[in-house]
Order: structure tokens, then C-alpha cells, then sequence
């Protein structure tokens, strides 16, 4: 869905008509911090230095960016001789910049300078003629009449920062050392088809995709007048896309699933009625003295914590958002949200048959068909998927990930389908640089047989009857509902 300014103000009205928490009605909600004791051992210091949000298990977790594998920690494969053939990789957008303006943005910047969209124009249908190359460039000058109502610099609200795309460049060329340096299953030069490369249409995950491809592949400069392989990027319309839960577009029954999970669940109930400290003072200090959604105030905290930019105040000298307080609660609160909503309550599996099964389908497409089913068409050995934290939650919620917490800028899965000497083909699942561990064992992701994984992709397909099953509405809307837009759309 394409977002004009007009569409933004109205998304934004209909949001805090329906969110859970309002700043106004603060005196109405009960804060309850809950503070980790593992992340307490580490000062402030430690913590803001690293962008080290919280810890858990011994590992950090970093909401700034996401580990990825590297050729010194990618596991070798269990069985001597196996071979790679096929990798689906799923990824999040990288850094961005915030997706609203507040009144206290005009004081900072954020500069997109160096990103800029390219589009390469052909007279030809086969490009034999080409016409004409456009970039585009964002800017924000300061003698506009409106130029207090925006941040200074050269960055629209949620656009891929230099630093997002530093983020998959780097993955890119670490992902090189392992496919093509260390296995050989990738060529050494760029071959489009080899490629089935998938984007959200939004400017911050196509340049997320076009980053990380070129990593993988550091085109030098054309000297001559051949120009350079051409990547092939698919989007769709959005009204169509499958990728998140479409709800507002095409499958409303998502929004009725939710609302039932959110009334029935006693730990849903507690998250939203016990929202934490930090982020309630966030929210009064913010935009005060207009209501802020738990959303927005992650949506304009975080790309400040990931810059290293000052936090607002009250007055000078007086209360001052707690940039780093606000992300460990806001890394609890999800992660306890995600769990519940996608894996753990009575309505979930309904909730990601409904909500993701298209995803499902294309995922077990891509494993069971050969090449010639696969996106992309024949030859392809490489699909990658690029999107947001609402694409990889239901991902990781199929495959019953233990680890459904807050999927940091730039997470990572990669999907991959092995055979051994034997013709045996296997599966295994990484998760930004870690085998995914699954919450009741159904399958070793580090090495599991083919037919297990499909049998559990299996459960979530769709049906003939999908359509039918998505267009169902509530019979009545429930009096008081506390049912946050969660996961609602892609905004994060």
C-alpha cells in the first residue's frame, strides 16, 4: 500500500482511536517494570556502548543489528561428503529511519545522501537500447516554510540509512566467503539465473535486497560499454502481497483471530495492562500533549539509540526519555507478545495457517519442487526473500523457533537443503548465526530429514477454501477491547 501524507495522518488517527494505551489516560494503567536479571549485571555504560539491548542465554541481543553467519562460525555438515543445493534466505530491512515525524525531530538529522534509487530506462524491450539511467535524491532544505516539521538532513520517514545498507552489504560479502570462497556453491561471477531475488515494495527492503546481492557480488566499474549484470528484483502490488498478513487488503478474518487471542489469553491481558515504566514516560514526553501508541514510541526511539542521538526532554535539565530502558522493555514486551499471539496460544496455529499459509506454500514449493517449480523458474539455487520483522515472526513461529524475540534490523534465515553421498536430502535452519532450536523438538534443524520439514510445512498450507476462510468478520465487535495493531502491517 503506498503511503501519502494524507493516508499517513488518517492511518494515524485510527490508530490511537483504537490502541491500547494513551499517554492522556496514564493514571489509568499500572506500570510494572520488569527488569532482567542478566542484563542488570552490565553498567549503562557497557549496554549503550555495545547497543546491547538484553541478554539472554549467555547471547546478545542486539535490536541495532543482527548477527549473521561468518566463515569462521557456519557449521560444516554433520555427514562427510554432503553437498549444498539449494538456499531460500529470508531477511529484515536494515537500519532506517523513523516512520513519523514528532515536534522534537527538527533538532536532529539523518542523512540518506549516499543511498539513492537508481532506475535504468530502455527504448528496447531488450534493453539492446538503453535511454536513459535516473537517480533519486531526497532532500530537506532548511529555508522551507515547513522545515520544523521534519528532521534536518536528507532522509524521508522509514528509508534505509547508509549505515542499513552497510549492514547487508556486510552480510553479503560474508555470506561470499561461505557460498562461493569455502563450499563453491555459488559462481565466482554474478549469474542472474541463479537468482530468484523477492522484495516487499517499499524503497528501505528493495534497497535492503540490492545491497546484500551486492555484496555477495562487487561489480568494479565498467570500463567499456558493456554495462553490468542486471539484477532481476520482483515485487507485488501490495493489495496482493503475502510475504506479512494482509489483513487489511485482502484476509480481515487475521484482525478477528487476533482480537479472540488477545480477549482469551491471561498473559496478553497482563502485557497490555501492566505496559512498563520507561515506556509510559516515553510516551508522555514524546509528543506531548497528543497520545503516543507503544508502537510509535518504539518507532521513534530506537532509530536514536541505533545513532547514538540525543533523547528528548520535558524542559532542559529535566525528565529525559530513557532511550535504552524503553528498548530492553520494549525487547521483553515483544518477545513475550510474539510467543504468545504466534506459537503458544489456543488460536495461533488458526492465526499463521490464515495469516501466512501462502508464505507456507511457497516456502515448501521451493523445497519439494525441483528447479523447474521454483520462483524464479529453472536453475535457480538462490532465492532471497527481502521484508520486515512482521515476515520473519510467522516464519520462526511455523518452525516453532524458541527465539521469537524481537527480530533485530538486518535478521537473517537461511534455509538450507543439503544431500549426502547417499541421496539423502536434509534441511537446516539458521537464524541470525544460530541453528534454530525448536520449543518442543519436533526436528533437529541442524540436520533434518526433508520429509519431517515438509510434513510440518504441511500443516500450514492454505487450502481450496482459503479465500472463503479469510473473508470471514466478526460477528459483533467486542465491548473494551484492548487489541493492539499488532503485526498489522508493515510500518516497522
Amino acid at each position: 500500500m503506498v503511503t501519502t501524507p494524507a493516508t499517513k495522518v488518517a492511518a494515524r488517527k485510527a490508530r490511537l482511536t483504537t490502541l491500547f494505551l494513551f499517554c492522556l489516560t496514564i493514571s489509568t494503567v499500572t506500570a510494572h517494570p520488569e527488569p532482567n536479571a542478566e542484563a542488570a549485571s552490565f553498567t549503562n555504560q557497557e549496554k549503550g556502548a555495545r547497543q546491547i539491548l538484553i541478554y539472554e542465554d549467555g547471547n546478545p541481543y542486539n535490536y541495532c543489528e543482527a548477527e549473521h553467519p561468518t566463515v569462521d562460525t557456519y557449521p560444516d555438515p554433520p555427514v562427510k561428503g554432503a553437498t549444498l543445493s539449494n538456499v531460500q534466505m529470508f531477511i529484515r530491512h536494515g537500519d532506517r529511519t523513523s516512520q513519523s515525524f514528532y515536534p522534537v525531530d527538527h533538532k536532529v538529522t539523518y542523512e540518506c545522501s549516499a543511498q539513492t534509487d537508481y532506475n535504468y530506462f530502455t527504448s528496447a524491450p531488450n534493453g539492446s537500447n538503453a535511454s536513459l539511467i535516473t537517480t533519486q535524491v531526497v532532500t530537506i532544505p532548511q529555508d522551507s516554510p515547513y522545515a520544523k516539521s521534519i528532521w534536518k538532513g536528507s532522509c524521508i520517514p522509514g528509508q534505509l540509512t547508509p549505515k542499513g545498507a552497510e549492514q547487508q552489504e556486510r552480510m553479503g560479502r560474508a555470506l561470499r566467503r561461505i557460498y562461493v570462497d569455502k563450499l563453491g556453491f555459488l559462481p565466482e561471477k554474478f549469474q542472474p539465473e541463479k537468482f530468484f531475488v523477492r522484495s516487499t515494495d517499499f524503497w528501505r527492503t528493495r534497497q535492503s535486497a540490492t545491497s546484500l546481492i551486492n555484496g555477495l557480488y562487487t561489480t568494479p566499474s565498467s570500463s567499456g560499454a558493456t554495462p553490468p549484470p542486471a539484477l532481476r528484483l520482483t515485487t507485488l502490488p501490495f493489495e496482493l502481497e503475502y510475504l506479512v498478513f494482509n489483513e487489511r487488503d485482502q484476509c480481515p478474518r487475521v484482525n478477528q483471530l487476533k482480537s479472540i487471542i488477545a480477549r482469551k489469553s491471561p498473559l496478553l491481558q497482563h502485557l497490555y495492562t501492566h505496559i512498563p515504566a520507561p515506556i509510559i514516560s516515553a510516551c508522555k514526553i514524546i509528543d506531548y500533549p497528543n497520545t503516543v501508541s507503544v508502537d510509535e514510541v518504539s518507532d521513534f526511539v530506537s532509530p536514536r539509540v541505533c545513532h547514538d542521538l540525543p533523547m528528548p526532554c520535558v524542559k532542559e535539565g529535566e525528565e529525559c526519555v530513557d532511550g535504552m530502558g524503553v528498548m530492553e522493555a520494549m525487547a521483553v514486551f515483544r518477545s513475550k507478545e510474539t510467543g504468545e499471539m504466534l506459537r503458544d496460544s489456543e488460536g495461533s496455529f488458526e492465526l499463521l495457517k490464515v495469516g501466512f499459509g501462502p508464505a507456507v506454500e511457497m516456502v515448501r514449493r521451493n523445497v519439494i519442487g525441483g528447479n523447474a517449480r521454483k520462483e524464479g523458474g529453472e536453475g535457480v539455487v538462490f532465492s532471497l526473500y527481502s521484508g520486515h520483522d512482521t515476515m520473519l515472526m510467522p516464519l520462526l513461529a511455523v518452525l516453532e523457533s524458541l527465539d521469537l524475540r524481537w527480530p533485530p534490523y538486518a535478521s537473517n534465515i537461511l534455509i538450507e537443503q543439503w544431500e549426502t553421498p547417499s541421496s539423502e536430502k536434509y534441511i537446516r535452519v539458521i537464524y541470525n548465526n544460530r541453528i534454530v532450536r525448536t520449543k518442543s523438538n519436533w526436528c533437529d534443524l541442524s540436520w533434518c530429514p526433508v520429509q519431517t520439514f515438509l510434513d510440518r510445512l504441511e500443516k500450514y498450507l492454505p487450502g481450496d477454501d482459503y479465500l472463503e476462510t479469510c473473508q470471514e468478520q466478526p460477528k459483533r465487535k467486542p465491548k473494551n477491547s484492548i487489541l493492539p495493531p499488532y503485526m498489522s502491517d508493515v510500518r516497522k
